[in-house]
């Protein structure tokens, strides 16, 4: 385990740069801090176990990818709707249809 001001340091440091990324919507930088994020975590000892000050960051930490989590949730929704309204209204397909059916006249 990790002396407890490296380790508040640490969760201090990833949760300023998930912030960072949340606030650009950079959905690569936060695919990437979330897995240091992952890696972080797993070499911390339990985190009941953290000296206050890194068990505050923990806990600032943990809100924050909770944030994110719902973040990255609305934005894949907001994907998946203007994906399904390309679909729904290409204007090339439109196109082909129009004159798909006017030739066959």
């Amino acid at each position: 385990m990790r002396p407890a001001s490296d380790a508040a340091q640490q969760l201090r440091g990833l949760q300023a740069e998930l912030a960072s990324a949340l606030a650009a919507a950079d959905w690569t930088a936060v695919s990437a801090i979330d897995q240091r994020i992952r890696r972080c975590l797993e070499a911390l000892a339990d985190p009941a176990a953290l000296e206050p000050e890194a068990r505050a960051a923990h806990q600032a930490l943990h809100r924050l990818h909770s944030e994110a989590l719902r973040a990255c949730a609305q934005e894949c929704e907001r994907l998946r709707q203007r994906l399904d309204h390309h679909l729904d209204y290409a204007e090339g397909r439109s196109a082909y249809q129009r004159i798909g059916l006017m030739g066959g006249r």
